[in-house]
C-alpha cells in the first residue's frame, strides 16, 4: 500500500509541475538561455556553450518522440 501512496504522490506533483510550467512565463534568463541553445556555436560572449548544448540535445531527444 505505502507504494501506491508513493506513486500516487509523485504523479501528483508531475501533474503540478506541468501545470506551474504551463502558466508561469520564461524568465528573461531562460529565455537567453532558449534563444542561445537554438542557434548553437563553439562559444559565446558571456556563457560557456555547454548549457546551449545540453538543452539543444534535450529540445533533440524530445522532438523526435
Amino acid at each position: 500500500m505505502p507504494n501506491k501512496q508513493l506513486v500516487g504522490a509523485t504523479a501528483a506533483l508531475v501533474c503540478l509541475r506541468f501545470v506551474t510550467a504551463f502558466l508561469i512565463e520564461l524568465t528573461p534568463q531562460e529565455a537567453y538561455y532558449w534563444n542561445y541553445a537554438m542557434h548553437p556555436a563553439l562559444s559565446y560572449f558571456d556563457h560557456p556553450p555547454m548549457v546551449a548544448w545540453v538543452i539543444g540535445a534535450g529540445y533533440f531527444l524530445l522532438r523526435q518522440v
